[in-house]
């Protein structure tokens, strides 16, 4: 299964990752706290502008595991980064 990520900005992209990438993210950084405990599941999250613009400088100072995204961890690390900078707030289902 994957989480699909959709913007409330209308230039910026929505894509999906696999359920385990997104619920790593959750599991090992501080988004989880910063979007309110949302359970491990794959139930919709709404998230602010203020909320979206918290997760992308937690992604900044947050360490992938090294096979976290595939082949490089660090080209997810950089996606997430640049929609949580330009979502405006999202929606996740």
């Amino acid at each position: 299964m994957t989480v699909q990520f959709n913007p409330k900005s209308k230039s910026c992209h929505c894509f999906s990752v696999p359920n385990g990438t997104w619920f790593h993210l959750l599991k090992t950084s501080i988004i989880k706290g910063i979007l309110n405990n949302p359970p491990l599941t794959n139930d919709p999250i709404y998230a602010t502008k203020k909320q979206a613009i918290k997760c992308a400088e937690a992604v900044k100072n947050w360490q992938p595991t090294e096979f976290w995204f595939g082949s490089d961890p660090e080209k997810g690390k950089q996606m997430f980064i640049e929609f949580f900078e330009r979502c405006n707030g999202f929606e996740t289902y």
